[in-house]
């Protein structure tokens, strides 16, 4: 079974809730206690998504950064869709379709940024390089 680490409490918090990946199992720091953990922490419980509590140590060797947010979590790859798939929808006359296409965005907070704003605008699809 193929799976990624996320970590942080949006990028996990998002992944449960959008539930377009399955997460196999969430990481909590032990010694951290805040009122989103918790929310987090109880909401994967009521999915009976299995969770582990971990050191700060342990989950920073886990993420790969220190910057865990006090969480990560094992999660299902992404579901990428072919842009070739795509196409038919957004060929439909029922109304016009807006498109984003990105290419060489390096930084993941100028990605997330990104995101942040085509939701708001209307972007019905963000398309990314494989890479």
């Amino acid at each position: 079974m193929k799976s990624e680490i996320l970590y942080g409490i949006h990028p996990v918090y998002e992944a449960v809730v959008a539930n377009r990946r399955r997460v196999y199992e969430i990481f909590l720091e032990k010694e951290k206690q805040s009122k989103r953990l918790i929310q987090l922490a109880s909401l994967a419980e009521s999915r009976g998504i299995f969770q582990k509590t971990l050191t700060a140590d342990q989950l920073k060797t886990l993420a790969g950064a220190a910057g865990h947010q006090g969480v990560a979590a094992r999660v299902s790859p992404y579901p990428l869709t072919a842009a070739a798939d795509m196409l038919p929808k957004f060929q439909a006359k029922d109304r016009k379709h807006f498109l984003l296409m990105l290419d060489n965005v390096l930084d993941p907070q100028n990605l997330g940024a990104i995101i942040r704003t085509a939701l708001c605008v209307g972007i019905d699809r963000i398309v990314l390089p494989k890479d």
